[in-house]
């Protein structure tokens, strides 16, 4: 099936090789928590370091941090985010980089920009129950989330996502990489390190299965290439939960892409990686004759070399397995996170 996938796209063949890596133990345990600021606290901070009354508040969904919609006293509308106490601060300072870089790169492209507080620090800090959470303030973008819009993404939208994505991917090929790079559950580098490590979270033994299925798949058709693969700064994020689309143009049109809490040094494909298994496999009957536009327009906007197209397939079936153990992961400590239980019900 990934020769079809490969086929639709470009018509392009790939070999089967097999190599064997030993396992590593990064993430045996990483137990991050949502913070858990109450209204009053958040209201608090968005008065003393932007000086903004908040007429409204609408929590957002977050894997392990804490974020609210915020409409002021005058109507205009921002995006606050507390981050976990636990997030290095040079994975977020790195996610401001990157703001800046797409924003100094195509003013057009439509990502947040970073709001400095009233003393002009970009992420002042607010203390609780003896922890520091660092705090950001961005500019509201307009749209629906793809997440909520009715029905699967059509052709002609997955075709726009997969340009969007080849665009994204274009734009920050010269972003230079962190100082101090940190290890992510999310980087793909890292996959089978995780699917590993919680795997034991999953209580259905043929998904189990399956899991281990996708990481001998991994290991016989994509380890031997990974060497070859060209690396860069990536979102690493594209889901349905983080674009916004305008579902009443004709056609399909990306309003924003939100959400910049992924945001690492890691295989350049990896961009296209996310695109494909969270937007066209999410549902679809036949994903693989589904994500094929989306892979060519990608592949149009910045195109993929012939490694990048051999390991497609496997290390977009590993993604899915790394968002399942993931949150079966962060269910088992944090069971009322509605985000994560719903992450966990996709197929």
């Amino acid at each position: 099936r990934s020769a079809e996938l490969l086929y639709h796209a470009r018509g392009r063949g790939w070999a089967r090789r097999s190599r064997k890596r030993s396992a590593m133990s990064t993430f045996d345990e990483q137990q991050m928590v949502c913070p858990q600021f109450p209204e009053g606290e958040v209201r608090a901070i968005l008065r003393e370091h932007y000086g903004i009354a908040a007429a409204a508040l609408k929590p957002l969904g977050s894997f392990q941090d804490q974020n609210f919609a915020v409409t002021s006293s005058d109507g205009q509308q921002f995006v606050l985010k507390i981050a976990n106490c636990a997030t290095p601060p040079a994975e977020l300072a790195l996610q401001n980089r990157v703001l800046a870089h797409l924003a100094a790169r195509d003013p057009s492209f439509p990502t947040p920009r970073l709001i400095p507080a009233r003393d002009g620090t970009a992420m002042p800090t607010v203390a609780r129950d003896g922890e520091a959470y660092p705090v950001r303030l961005l500019s509201y973008l307009p749209g629906e989330m793809l997440a909520r819009v009715d029905g699967l993404p059509a052709p002609a939208l997955l075709e726009t996502i997969g340009a969007f994505a080849g665009r994204l991917a274009a734009l920050l090929s010269d972003c230079p990489p962190p100082d101090a790079p940190s290890a992510s559950q999310w980087d793909l580098r890292h996959a089978p390190e995780v699917v590993r490590a919680y795997r034991g979270y999953v209580a259905n033994p043929a998904h189990r299965e399956l899991l281990g299925y996708f990481l001998d798949l991994h290991e016989r058709l994509a380890a031997p290439r990974l060497a070859n693969l060209p690396t860069a700064v990536i979102h690493d994020d594209i889901t349905t939960y983080n674009l916004l689309v305008d579902p009443a143009a004709d056609p399909p049109a990306i309003s924003g892409l939100i959400d910049f809490g992924d945001v690492m040094h890691s295989y350049a494909v990896g961009e296209l990686v996310v695109a494909v298994s969270e937007t066209a496999l999410t549902g679809a009957r036949d994903p693989l004759h589904e994500a094929a536009p989306l892979v060519a327009a990608f592949d149009r906007a910045r195109p993929l070399s012939d490694d990048e197209l051999a390991v497609l397939f496997p290390l977009i079936a590993l993604r899915r397995c790394v968002v399942a153990v993931s949150a079966a992961q962060q269910l088992a400590f944090e069971p009322d996170n509605a985000y994560v239980q719903e992450l966990s019900t996709l197929d």
